[in-house]
C-alpha cells in the first residue's frame, strides 16, 4: 500500500484550503455582493503589525509558519476579520475571547499543539469552515455544537476518543474528517 508522506499531505491540504478559500469567496458573493466585490479584492495580510495599523479594513489574515507559541490576542482587535489562518505554528491554546471575532467565517488552526478548545468557539455564529487537524485535541466542548452554519470540520490526527452525538445538530455540516484519532 502506498502512503503519502507528511509534506505531500500538507501540500495537498494547502492546495485544498486555497481552492476552498477561492470557491468560498465566490459562493459567499452569491448571496451578498459585498463579499465578492469587497472581501474578494481585499489583501491577505501576513504581518500582524501591518494588519493592526489597518484594523478596520482587515478581512483576511494568514500567520502560518510564523513560529507562534501563543495565539496573538491582538488579533481580537480585527473586528472585520472573516478568514484567519494560523497553521503550522506551536500554539497551545485558543483564548475564550475568540468569540469577539463575530464575522469570522473561516478558521484554520491546523498543525499546532492545541489540547483544548474554549466553549466560546461555539459562539461563532458565522463560522462555516473549521480546520483543527494535526493538534492534540481530546474533547470537543459542548458549546462547539452551536456552530449552526458550520459546513466543514477537519479534526483528523488529534487525540479524540469520540465524536459527541451533539454533532447531529450541525445541519449544515457537509464534510467531516476525523480520521487518525483514538
Amino acid at each position: 500500500m502506498h502512503t503519502i508522506n507528511k509534506s505531500t499531505q500538507q501540500f495537498l491540504k494547502a492546495f485544498f484550503i486555497t481552492f476552498s478559500f477561492l470557491i468560498t469567496s465566490f459562493s459567499f458573493g452569491q448571496s451578498n455582493s459585498e463579499d465578492i466585490d469587497d472581501i474578494g479584492k481585499k489583501p491577505v495580510y501576513t504581518n500582524l503589525s501591518k494588519a493592526l495599523r489597518n484594523s478596520d479594513k482587515v478581512y483576511k489574515l494568514n500567520l502560518s509558519n510564523k513560529g507562534l507559541t501563543e495565539f496573538p490576542v491582538e488579533i481580537l482587535k480585527l473586528k472585520e476579520l472573516r478568514y484567519l489562518i494560523l497553521d503550522s505554528n506551536q500554539i497551545t491554546n485558543i483564548p475564550s475571547q475568540i468569540n469577539d471575532l463575530q464575522k469570522l467565517k473561516y478558521l484554520s488552526l491546523s498543525n499546532n499543539t492545541i489540547q483544548e478548545l474554549p466553549s466560546s468557539l461555539g459562539d461563532q455564529t458565522e463560522l462555516r469552515f473549521l480546520y483543527l487537524d494535526y493538534n492534540k485535541i481530546s474533547v470537543l466542548p459542548s458549546g462547539f455544537f452551536k456552530l449552526a452554519q458550520l459546513e466543514e470540520l477537519f479534526v483528523n490526527n488529534n487525540k479524540l476518543v469520540e465524536i459527541p452525538s451533539g454533532i447531529k445538530v450541525l445541519k449544515e455540516l457537509k464534510r467531516l474528517i476525523a480520521s487518525n484519532n483514538r
